[in-house]
């Protein structure tokens, strides 16, 4: 992340959510939401077989 240009970040909320925002934000990117994991799988991008 730290070679990335800087991207607007959603986080599943875990017990280490708010230690990687505070990495991401030290990086230049912007943590918009942590989000609740029973919300997180219309957000999956990958291809789910």
């Amino acid at each position: 992340m730290a070679n990335l240009p800087a991207y607007t970040v959603a986080i599943e909320a875990c017990g280490s959510a708010r230690a990687w925002t505070r990495q991401f934000r030290d990086h230049g990117h912007e943590v918009l939401q942590l989000i609740a994991p029973q919300f997180v799988n219309p957000y999956v991008k990958s291809k789910q077989e």
